[in-house]
């Protein structure tokens, strides 16, 4: 198992640095490349944000496979019910937003920039900024990485599976509210035991994002504050009436059946050296 352990955790750097480089290509293309056509524009970008999430993902299913290492079974969750998942996932979904609403009341600057622009561009972008995100990076963060980093234990999966997801925005400003909502999203995934509740979050969260970007363009910004407010203490209640109803009833983690192994195997080489890459990003 730490032979397992070392070997993914290169496989993963790997993975992710071609991430990098492709994120390097999406903001060359948005960036510098001279696309006169704006529906073309739109698709060129939304291709690469699939390519960016996508790539990394096949890579490390790939590689994995190639090595003969099958995915880790998690125990099967004695709380999951249907309703229960689905409570649990509206708790997770309030939470991400509500402390979404909070962090950019506090740092405007991380706050989504919303470019209106011919409906068919518009409604392209919003596809590349709603589900394109919610789907793939749902599937690579929790689905591939945070299952198969329950090998070292749950806490351990949900906090480095938070750590990368974070790193992964490339923005200093952004990264603390990514890695809070990684930890919410490893949470509710390791709990459930399926990445489909996870990436509902993501997209709850990302449409209502999106559209409250929208309707702050449209109003006061005095009607927008009381409106936000508003939904805030709305939502903290749902999701504080969604955590009392599951938590009681909460057991620990779902871990791996194979058992723990230790933390530090996950420390390579290459992990170390895209780690540090991974965070000067967060700089640039």
């Amino acid at each position: 198992m730490v032979i397992r352990a070392k070997r993914t955790s290169e496989h993963l750097a790997l993975a992710l640095f071609a991430g990098i480089l492709l994120y390097f290509a999406h903001s060359f293309l948005v960036n510098e490349v001279f696309i006169p056509n704006e529906v073309i524009r739109s698709i060129a970008s939304a291709a690469l944000s699939v390519l960016q999430l996508g790539v990394p993902a096949l890579m490390f299913y790939a590689m994995q496979k190639r090595a003969g290492f099958e995915e880790p079974k998690l125990k099967k969750n004695r709380e999951g019910s249907a309703k229960y998942n689905v409570t649990l996932a509206f708790g997770g979904f309030s939470a991400i937003f509500v402390f979404g609403l909070l962090y950019s009341a506090a740092f405007p600057m991380a706050a989504p920039a919303i470019k209106v622009t011919g409906t068919l561009s518009f409604a392209i972008n919003a596809a590349s900024s709603v589900i394109i995100p919610a789907v793939f990076e749902e599937y690579l963060y929790r689905r591939l990485i945070c299952r198969e980093l329950t090998i070292h234990g749950g806490a351990f999966a949900v906090i480095i599976s938070a750590l990368l997801f974070g790193l992964a925005h490339f923005s200093f400003y952004t990264f603390p509210y990514a890695f809070i909502c990684g930890l919410i999203l490893g949470f509710v995934y390791l709990k459930t035991g399926s990445a489909k509740y996870t990436a509902a979050i993501h997209l709850a969260n990302n449409l209502f994002a999106y559209v409250l970007a929208i309707i702050g363009t449209k109003i006061s910004a005095l009607d927008y504050t009381n409106f936000v407010m508003l939904l805030a203490i709305a939502l903290s209640v749902m999701a504080l009436g969604a955590f009392y109803t599951v938590i009681p009833n909460m057991n620990k983690f779902a871990l791996c059946e194979n058992g723990n192994v230790a933390s530090s195997a996950f420390l390579t080489f290459s992990m170390v050296v895209y780690l540090v890459c991974a965070v000067l990003m967060n700089f640039i």
